[in-house]
């Protein structure tokens, strides 16, 4: 993955954590990394991510997809 896609898809990642966090009271996790993503036309990404818990020390060893 480039630079320009991260970019890209840095604020999509963020929207859908904000997102979840929203809707799962007391979750607050933040991104930590983009894993992979493939896209289907029309502006449809599967992006693979990896998510931290805000004030844990370390990233979760669990990958969302």
């Amino acid at each position: 993955m480039d630079d320009d896609l991260r970019l890209e898809l840095t604020p999509l990642c963020e929207l859908a954590l904000n997102k979840y966090n929203a809707e799962n009271q007391g979750a607050k996790f933040v991104l930590a990394d983009i894993v992979k993503t493939t896209w289907r036309p029309g502006g449809i990404f599967y992006i693979t991510l990896q998510q931290s818990y805000y004030n844990f020390p370390g990233p979760c060893t669990e990958v969302a997809t």
